[in-house]
């Protein structure tokens, strides 16, 4: 599941594309904000994959703050969603992953999210495989094991144990 924030100054642009977004089961929209500096924050603190930022804000605007976010981690993936299409060349040039023009059309986000899943699959595979610690067998009796070196027998108390860990 990848976690992504959505920031916008526009309540009904908020709205819209969380509406969107809830129809991928592989995203989970963490918070939504409409002002920057609270994202941020919140960036700091949270691990995020996606940022949907709007480029037209007041105060902090979306190009300084996916410069802000990217100095938190450079594996956020920024996607622009913009009533402007001047920008988008600027947004490009700062590594966005795409760049939607509003209101956002379900036909044209998913383009965005192939972008998003053909992107994610790469850098997971280059993460070290992890090997469980533990293993638990049920054939021929309950048998617990912990994984190291060698693998080590872990014998319970006594049958109630065994029982309870069964359910």
């Amino acid at each position: 599941m990848q976690r992504a924030i959505i920031v916008d100054d526009e309540e009904l642009s908020v709205k819209r594309l969380s509406k969107l977004l809830a129809e991928y089961e592989e995203i989970e929209v963490s918070r939504t904000f409409f002002n920057p500096w609270e994202a941020y924050e919140y960036a700091k603190e949270h691990p995020i994959d996606i940022a949907f930022l709007d480029v037209s804000m007041p105060e902090v605007d979306g190009m300084k703050l996916s410069s802000l976010l990217m100095e938190l981690s450079d594996g956020i993936q920024v996607v622009f969603v913009t009533g402007f299409d001047e920008y988008a060349v600027d947004a490009f040039e700062r590594s966005a992953l795409d760049y939607l023009l509003k209101p956002v059309m379900a036909k044209r986000l998913s383009k965005t999210m192939e972008r998003i899943f053909k992107r994610r699959p790469r850098e997971e595979a280059a993460m070290p495989v992890q090997h469980p610690i533990m293993d638990v067998r049920l054939f021929n009796g309950l048998r617990i094991g912990r994984r190291g070196l060698e693998r080590e027998s872990i014998r319970l108390r006594s049958p109630k144990t065994e029982e309870f860990f069964r359910i």
